[in-house]
C-alpha cells in the first residue's frame, strides 16, 4: 500500500491530528506512512521518512520494546499494545512518548504492518520523577522530626476507626512499633491516664463533627517516665461520609516542664525582688508612677513602699528637671524595645543626701498589652569615693607608672579603665582619652583566645580579679588596636583594695608579644614542614632520644617520634610506640650491637651509612636492610629501608652473569673443537674429490658424523644455559 491509499484509509481526525504522532510501519520496521504532525516535529532528522527505519529517530536501548510490541500485535491482531519510548530532540537529548501499536490490515484483511498512534508524556514522566525524591524525603523529614505524622480515619459510623499511616517517630516517643498500632490503636491507651482517654475521644469527635482543626494535650506514662504530648490534625470529610484527619503529634514534655519552672521563677523572682539587700528594683507604668518598690529601694531612698506606690519620682527623689528626662527615657524606651546601658546618675534621699546609684531601665508586658518599665538601682555611692582615691593614688605614681615599658592601665570596679600610662597607648594604638571609659565587654577589642576562639568579656583577667579579688596571671589574648591590627599581648592583673581589705578597682600590667608569637608560628609551620618531609621519604624514619642512668651513661634509646614507613614496618600504629624504649619494641637491636652502634654515633658523632642482613626468628624484621644513623642533640635519627629486593636482584644478576661466563667459555673453547674438525674435513674432501680419489669418502663422512653430533651435543648445553637465564 502506498501513502494515499494508507492515509484514505485512515479516520480524517487522526491523520490531521495536531496532538498524536500516527506512524505506519512494515512488517521489517520501515516507515511508510507518516502524518503530517510527526513529520514537522521530527523534520530535524528527515524530510521524508517513508523507506525508513524507525531505529532513526528512536533511543537504541527502546528498539527491542518497539520489536516486542509488534510481535504481540501480530499474536493478538485484535488488541492495541501500549509502549513508553524515547524519541530524539534537536539538541540531542531524548524525551519520552507513549504509543498504541496495533495491526494493520489491507483491504483484504491482510496483516501488511504495524498502525502506532502516540503522543508527548514528558511533563508526566518529569512529574513522576519528581514526586519519587519528594516522597522520599517526606520519609526522611518525617523520620528526623521530633515528633510523628499520621493519618487517621473516623469511619462514618463511628466504629472500625483506624490509622491509614503513622511515621516511625511514633516508636521513639512513645515505644510502640507502627505495625502494631496500624493493627490497632487501642494499643495507645495502654499508657495514658484513663481519665484522658475520654476527654481526647470526645475532642476528636467533636472537631469530626464541625470540621475544625483538632488539637489536645495529654498525659502518657513510657518507661516510667511521664510524657505530655500535643496532638494537632486537620480532619476532611471524604465522599463516602468518614472523616480523614491529618496530623502531628509531638512530645511537648520539655514545654510542659519549662512552663511549671516559669511559674516556680515567677514565684522565686518575686522573694528574690523583695529580698534583695543592694539592688534597689521599681517598676512604673506609662505615667511614671510607682507601682512596685522593693525593700532595696526603702533602704537606698529612705521611702517606705507604701509611702512610695502610686507616686511619681518627683514628688520623691528626682528635681522636676530630672523627672521630666525620666518620662522622655520612658517614652524611648518604649519606641525601641530596648533596655538603656547601665548609667550612673546622682540622686538624693528622703534626708536629701546626695548619693551615686548605677542605674538601668526596661521594659515590661503588663496586663491588658500595657507597657510597665523596670528601673535597677544600685548604690555606689562608696565605690564612686573609691574612684576618687584610685584616681589620686594613681596621680602619686603616675611618674612611675608612665616610665615603665609594660603597659598598665587601672580599672574601677565596673571594670572601666580610668588610667593608661603611656606604654599602654603605644601598645593599643589608642590615646589615654579613647582608653578611658572602655571596659572588657567594649566591642572594638574582638578578643580572641590562642586558638582562635571568642575570648568571652567575663574570662578577662581584669574581670576576673575583680570577682573573685585574685590575681591572674600570663593571659595570653589577641586584640585589635587603634589601627585595626591584631597583636598578641600577656596580662597580669591584680586587686586593689583599701586599709581595710575592701576592693575598689584593679590594675592591668601587659606586653605586647605579637613578634615572639609570629616567631612561634614560623616554628610551627617549620615543623609541619618537617613532619610532611618525613612522611614523604621512602626510607622509615625514627628519631630517637637517648635514655640515660643517674651517671649519665646511655642504657637505651626512647623512640620520640617515626613516620608512617616506620609504623609500617614496625607492623604497629604510631600512637602504639610513641615514648616507648626501642629494646621494647624491638629486642633484637639489644643482642645485635644496633644500640652500641647508636651510642658510638652519638660519642664520635660520625655518622654511619651501611647495608646489613638480620636473621632472626621474628621473620618480620628479617633481611636485608640500608641504614643511615645520624647523630641529633642527645639522640640520632635512624633512616632505614628494606633492600631485600634489591639485593636479590643483584643476586640474581651475579648468577646471570656466571652462566653466561660459563656459556662463553662453552662458545670460545668446547665449540671450537667440533667446528675446526669439521672444517678440516671438509678440506680434506675437497682435495681426494678434485683428485677423483673417493676411497677415504666413507670414512671422512663417519668423521664429519661424528663431529657434527658433538657439536649439536654442546649447543644443546648452550641452549640449557641459556634457559637458566629465565
Amino acid at each position: 500500500m502506498n501513502r494515499e491509499e494508507i492515509k484514505n484509509n485512515l479516520p480524517t481526525f487522526v491523520t490531521n491530528s495536531q496532538t498524536y504522532y500516527v506512524v505506519v510501519t512494515n512488517l521489517n520496521g520501515d516507515y511508510i506512512y507518516v502524518n503530517d504532525f510527526f513529520q514537522k516535529k521530527y523534520a530535524f532528522v528527515t524530510d521524508n521518512f517513508e523507506g525508513l527505519h524507525v531505529s532513526n529517530s528512536l533511543h537504541p536501548e527502546d528498539l527491542d520494546i518497539c520489536q516486542q510490541a509488534v510481535i504481540n500485535c501480530l499474536i493478538n491482531p485484535h488488541i492495541a499494545v501500549p509502549i513508553q519510548v524515547r524519541k530524539p530532540d534537536e539538541r540531542g537529548n531524548y524525551y519520552w512518548t507513549h504509543w498504541e501499536f496495533s495491526a494493520y490490515k489491507n483491504t483484504e484483511s491482510e496483516i501488511v504492518g504495524i498502525l502506532c498512534i502516540g503522543h508527548d508524556i514528558s511533563e508526566q514522566k518529569r512529574n513522576e520523577q519528581e514526586k519519587i525524591p519528594l516522597l522520599q524525603n517526606f520519609e526522611q523529614i518525617a523520620s528526623h522530626v521530633p515528633g510523628f505524622f499520621y493519618q487517621y480515619v473516623l469511619k462514618k459510623n463511628r466504629n472500625d476507626s483506624h490509622f491509614m499511616y503513622i511515621s516511625q517517630g511514633v516508636e521513639r516517643i512513645l515505644g510502640i512499633s507502627e505495625a502494631a498500632i496500624l493493627k490497632d490503636f487501642r494499643i495507645m491507651f495502654s499508657i495514658m491516664n484513663p481519665n484522658e482517654i475520654a476527654i481526647l475521644s470526645k475532642s476528636v469527635l467533636e472537631s469530626a463533627d464541625k470540621l475544625q482543626t483538632w488539637r489536645n494535650e495529654w498525659s502518657c506514662v513510657v518507661n516510667q517516665q511521664n510524657l505530655w504530648l500535643l496532638g494537632s490534625a486537620t480532619p476532611i470529610a471524604l465522599e463516602n461520609g468518614d472523616i480523614m484527619f491529618y496530623g502531628y503529634i509531638q512530645d511537648i514534655t520539655e514545654k510542659k516542664m519549662a512552663e511549671k519552672k516559669a511559674i516556680l521563677e515567677e514565684t522565686r523572682l518575686s522573694a528574690t525582688l523583695n529580698h534583695t539587700p543592694s539592688v534597689a528594683v521599681q517598676w512604673y507604668d506609662e505615667t511614671g508612677k510607682v507601682i512596685y518598690w522593693n525593700t532595696a529601694s526603702e533602704n537606698i531612698y529612705g521611702w517606705q513602699a507604701k509611702e512610695a506606690i502610686g507616686k511619681t519620682l518627683n514628688q520623691l527623689i528626682l528635681s522636676e528637671e530630672e523627672y521630666a528626662n525620666f518620662l522622655i527615657l520612658l517614652q524611648e524606651i518604649k519606641q525601641s524595645q530596648n533596655p538603656t546601658a547601665a548609667y550612673e546618675t546622682p540622686v538624693t534621699d528622703r534626708e536629701g543626701r546626695q548619693k551615686w546609684v548605677l542605674s538601668t531601665t526596661f521594659a515590661i508586658p503588663m496586663e491588658e498589652d500595657k507597657i510597665g518599665f523596670v528601673c535597677m538601682d544600685v548604690d555606689i555611692s562608696a565605690q564612686k569615693e573609691a574612684e576618687t582615691k584610685l584616681i589620686e593614688s594613681y596621680e602619686r605614681y603616675h611618674s612611675v607608672v608612665s616610665a615603665i615599658a609594660e603597659g598598665v592601665v587601672v580599672q574601677d570596679t565596673h571594670d572601666r579603665i580610668l588610667m593608661a600610662n603611656q606604654a599602654a597607648c603605644d601598645i593599643l594604638e589608642l590615646s589615654e582619652k579613647q582608653l578611658k571609659g572602655m571596659d572588657s565587654y567594649d566591642p572594638h577589642w574582638k578578643a580572641l583566645r590562642e586558638d582562635g576562639h571568642p575570648f568571652m568579656p567575663e574570662d578577662h583577667p581584669s574581670m576576673i580579679t575583680l570577682q573573685t579579688g585574685k590575681p591572674v596571671n600570663n593571659v595570653i589574648m589577641n586584640v585589635y588596636t587603634g589601627s585595626g591590627h591584631r597583636k598578641y599581648i600577656s596580662i597580669n592583673s591584680r586587686p586593689i583594695t583599701n586599709q581595710n581589705g575592701e576592693l575598689y578597682g584593679a590594675v592591668a600590667s601587659f606586653t605586647d608579644i605579637t613578634q615572639q608569637k609570629e616567631a612561634e608560628q614560623k616554628i610551627k609551620e617549620s615543623e609541619a614542614l618537617l613532619r610532611a618531609s618525613i612522611e614523604a621519604s621512602l626510607e622509615a624514619i625514627y628519631l630517637l632520644e637517648a635514655k640515660k642512668e643517674e651517671k649519665g651513661e646511655i642504657i637505651d634509646f626512647i623512640i620520640k617520634d617515626l613516620n608512617q614507613n616506620a609504623a609500617s614496618q614496625l607492623n604497629k600504629q604510631r600512637e602504639e610506640v610513641l615514648g616507648k624504649n626501642l629494646s621494647e619494641i624491638i629486642p633484637e637491636y639489644t643482642n645485635n650491637g644496633r644500640i652500641e652502634q647508636f651510642k658510638n654515633v652519638i660519642a664520635t658523632q660520625n655518622p654511619i651509612e651501611e647495608e646489613y642482613f638480620v636473621n632472626t626468628p621474628n621473620k618480620l624484621y628479617s633481611g636485608w636492610y640500608y641504614q643511615q644513623i645520624v647523630p641529633m642533640p642527645n639522640g640520632v635519627a635512624l633512616y632505614n629501608r628494606n633492600i631485600n629486593e634489591r639485593k636479590q636482584a643483584e643476586e640474581k644478576i651475579i648468577a646471570q652473569n656466571d652462566i653466561l661466563r660459563e656459556i662463553a667459555w662453552q662458545q670460545s673453547h668446547e665449540l671450537r673443537r667440533p667446528v675446526a674438525s669439521i672444517l678440516g674435513l671438509i678440506q680434506v674432501i675437497e682435495t681426494d674429490y678434485q683428485n677423483n680419489d673417493k676411497s677415504y669418502s666413507e670414512t671422512y663422512l663417519q668423521f664429519l658424523l661424528k663431529a657434527t653430533q658433538e657439536l649439536d651435543q654442546i649447543i644443546h648445553k648452550i641452549v640449557e644455559k641459556a634457559n637458566e637465564l629465565e
